[in-house]
């Protein structure tokens, strides 16, 4: 659950989103919360040893990819698909390292029966008592994101996850000469690794043009291209969930078929120099 749960005296309302957050303070109705940062972090399931662990673990898994490529080994493509979520799992938790994990329990949060100190607030927003309460979400979203600022200019990044979707999906293409049981299945493999990567590549392709060098969208071709981006998960969105499936099912029955190489351990002490 977390967040700030919103009370009017022994009723739960909702939790609080951070615009209406800053709403019923700006009408005070609400006092500041007294919760310091040290507070929130002490709800948090998780600390700098657990997610250091996983990053650990998951860089120790990449040099062991890299050592085998080092050593002309093979690597077997479920190890493949592990390398590239071991690639998000990296930028997820660059991205939420500071992010608390597993809030259960909320901030209460009482609507005041007087206002304190109200400020001045423009006449497009509503100043009536219980109307400026909206009923909304019982627990904070599992996946949330606050909208863009576009002006401190973090709009432009808008273009990271299809830049990461384009990585992840060309990672599988490094097995496009591995070893496959049969040609069907070396094809089938080929196919679905250019879906997944070309797929978040068309939308990285727009963020590029609109986002970064600030696409003209008063010109004649902006509604196109709107028009194009409205119209391509239509198709893709089926297309890049059934290459993903298809990838691991060729992953796990290609256990079947391994060549030798594939079953050789790294030698490390190769990698030590001699005296």
């Amino acid at each position: 659950m977390g967040g700030f749960m919103l009370f009017d005296g022994q009723e739960t309302i909702a939790t609080l989103s951070p615009n209406h957050f800053e709403r019923l303070l700006r009408l005070g109705k609400i006092q500041f919360p007294t919760i310091t940062e040290e507070e929130i972090q002490d709800r948090s399931k998780g600390d700098a040893l657990s997610k250091g662990l996983v990053i650990v673990q998951t860089t120790w898994f990449i040099v062991q990819c890299i050592a085998r490529k080092a050593q002309g080994l093979d690597t077997t493509q479920i190890e493949l698909l592990t390398l590239a979520l071991a690639t998000l799992n990296g930028v997820m938790y660059f991205l939420w390292w500071d992010k608390p994990l597993g809030v259960r329990c909320p901030v209460s949060i009482h609507l005041l029966e007087t206002r304190i100190d109200p400020i001045a607030l423009d006449e497009s927003q509503d100043t009536n008592d219980r109307s400026s309460v909206e009923y909304g979400w019982m627990r904070v979203p599992s996946l949330y994101a606050l909208p863009v600022d576009t002006q401190v200019g973090l709009e432009k990044l808008d273009i990271l996850p299809p830049v990461l979707g384009t990585v992840f999906g060309a990672i599988h293409c490094i097995a496009w000469f591995y070893t496959f049981p049969t040609y069907t299945e070396a094809l089938l493999w080929r196919v679905c690794s250019i879906l997944v990567t070309t797929i978040p590549g068309l939308f990285s392709t727009y963020f590029v043009l609109v986002g970064v060098f600030e696409f003209d969208i008063d010109g004649p071709y902006y509604p196109c291209l709107q028009i194009l981006l409205f119209l391509l998960p239509i198709p893709a969105l089926p297309a890049y969930i059934l290459a993903r499936f298809g990838l691991l099912v060729e992953a796990v029955i290609a256990l079947r078929a391994l060549p030798p190489k594939a079953y050789m351990k790294v030698d490390w002490t190769s990698f030590l120099p001699h005296i």
